[in-house]
């Protein structure tokens, strides 16, 4: 009896043994599993600080070709100026007191129209606002300068200013722009027996700007007064101060044609002013 006693309390210590091995092997397997889930949220959590931090330059004005650019750090994170005036901006400022003279003349001549209604006035009023605001916007507005030439310069002004010991609030090693980072100051991958057939002339589809660095399509040309590369390339326009490219194409076009379109209206309420005044005086 005392020997099955013996052999039993030693089944029952082995399997309390086992159980508790086993107890202690699922306690760490738990551990393992807790601190595996802690790392990866804190890997998440700081994927999501990176991703939240923004590369942004600092607020500045550069000069891009003959091209003066405001950029400021929270407009597209200080990559794309804001604002662009051209090297003939003295004949811009002529325009724009031309603008001026012409918006006070008409609203000056309205108040002499005797035959009008609200619709009149609210006509008038709209097409001097927007003709006014495309005039700026054209004026303004990036004419069509790649995004890479601003990366060129924007890298060189950072390097500038580190050598000089200014900070620029800038960090190379996030991941959010490490991209665009990568290609700044490289020619564009292109494949070089890709060729377009132009009035049956085989000519390549891409080539280099020594003066930019950068490598342009045919739709892209290269302007001797602004001294940079424009894209949808029209002409250059001394009254805009800067060439008329895909940018700026459709504001010159609109300002035009609402120049034109106001002109024809604000005749048209003065002929039927005038008709008006001779049809009283005839009645009487």
């Amino acid at each position: 009896m005392e020997e099955t006693k013996d052999n039993s309390n030693s089944t029952y210590k082995t399997q309390f043994d086992e159980i508790d091995i086993n107890d202690t092997s699922h306690l760490k397997t738990q551990d393992s599993n807790s601190q595996s889930t802690k790392s990866k949220h804190k890997i998440k959590n700081e994927q999501k600080v990176v991703k939240k931090k923004k590369n942004t330059y600092r607020t500045q004005c550069l000069k891009v070709g003959e091209v003066k650019c405001l950029f400021l750090s929270w407009y597209k994170q200080g990559r794309t100026p804001l604002l662009t005036l051209g090297p003939s901006w003295p004949f811009t400022i002529v325009l724009i007191l031309f603008g001026v003279f012409l918006a006070v003349f008409f609203i000056f001549m309205s108040k002499m129209i005797k035959h009008k209604s609200v619709y009149t006035e609210l006509i008038l009023y709209s097409l001097i606002i927007i003709n006014i605001t495309a005039l700026f916007m054209g004026i303004l507005q990036n004419p069509g300068i790649s995004q890479q030439i601003f990366d060129i310069k924007l890298k060189q002004q950072l390097g500038k200013n580190t050598a000089k010991g200014v900070s620029d609030q800038f960090d190379e090693d996030s991941e959010s722009d490490e991209d665009d980072l990568e290609s700044v100051g490289q020619k564009k991958k292109v494949d070089p027996k890709a060729h377009i057939y132009y009035n049956n002339i085989k000519s390549p589809l891409y080539q280099y700007c020594k003066q930019c660095q950068v490598q342009y399509d045919r739709e892209t040309y290269h302007c001797e007064d602004c001294d940079v590369c424009i894209k949808g390339y029209d002409h250059h326009c001394i009254f805009f101060g800067k060439c008329i490219g895909e940018g700026n194409l459709c504001s010159f076009w609109t300002t035009i044609a609402l120049v034109f379109v106001s002109f024809v209206v604000f005749s048209g309420f003065v002929f039927f002013d005038f008709y008006q005044r001779a049809n009283k005086t005839d009645s009487k």
